[in-house]
């Protein structure tokens, strides 16, 4: 599957984005979409600056591979789609053994 990039106006700090991913109930499903006729959503607001990158992603890419690795990869100049695609590419050289979802979200300058 190709990743995703997709420009945003949201942003908490790198280092930041992997908060919970130790807590003991990580894995347990607690919203769906399609189990039901209306949708919850959790919605964050915050101010973005140009250049603040957003990470979603599944366990498949958190659970392979480092804080470290997906900070800097992040952080590199790379454009956002090769970000993605090299998240991916090293969630998949560390085994790689659960799906693997990545989407990078880019605070676009204003026109």
């Amino acid at each position: 599957a190709r990743p995703m990039a997709l420009p945003v106006t949201v942003r908490p700090r790198a280092r930041h984005f992997l908060a919970g991913m130790d807590h003991s109930l990580r894995n347990v499903i607690l919203r769906a979409v399609g189990t039901s006729e209306s949708l919850a959503v959790d919605i964050l607001r915050g101010k973005g600056l140009p250049g603040d990158i957003l990470l979603l992603c599944s366990d498949g890419l958190h659970d392979m591979i480092r804080d470290e690795q997906i900070c800097d990869i992040v952080a590199s100049q790379d454009g956002i789609q090769t970000k993605a695609a090299q998240l991916v590419e090293a969630a998949r050289s560390a085994g790689g053994y659960d799906n693997i979802t990545v989407a990078l979200c880019e605070v676009l300058a204003a026109e």
